[in-house]
């Protein structure tokens, strides 16, 4: 897997490689997780484009969102390692106070819930199974 940390300019660390000559296998459970995150991440994108481009109502974005969130909390239930600990930052975010049509997406100040998609990103890119989003709007 490839991360990406950043540390201090003072601060001292150290990185110890190991080379293998066998073929690199994704993670099952990964994959797996990535790919229903792809979706999730897709139905949220596309309420918020929609929304914004008066396609979507309040009351399909609110049911779009909802159903993500029930499919955010499932996969929170089942998921495990890396991906399972930054789940429950993503889901306060699309089923919290912050869930307004419009405004899901828009982060200033960057919060919580940025750093653990970064972080899910960063595992699935790793993993090989990169997220796929599918955007329904934009050019």
């Amino acid at each position: 897997m490839n991360f990406t940390v950043g540390v201090p300019d003072d601060t001292a660390f150290s990185l110890t490689a190991v080379f293998r000559t066998d073929a690199f296998t994704p993670d099952s459970g990964i994959a797996s997780d990535c790919t229903h995150l792809s979706s999730i991440y897709s139905a949220i994108l596309n309420a918020e484009e929609g929304f914004a481009d008066d396609d979507v109502s309040t009351a399909e974005w609110t049911s779009i969102v909802d159903q993500a969130a029930n499919d955010l909390t499932n996969l929170t239930a089942t998921s495990s390692g890396l991906i399972g600990q930054q789940l429950p930052a993503v889901l306060t975010e699309i089923a919290g106070p912050n869930a307004v049509p419009g405004k899901l997406l828009a982060h200033e100040p960057l919060n919580d819930s940025d750093a653990a998609r970064d972080i899910i990103g960063q595992a699935c890119a790793g993993n090989g199974t990169p997220l796929a989003i599918t955007a329904d709007y934009g050019g």
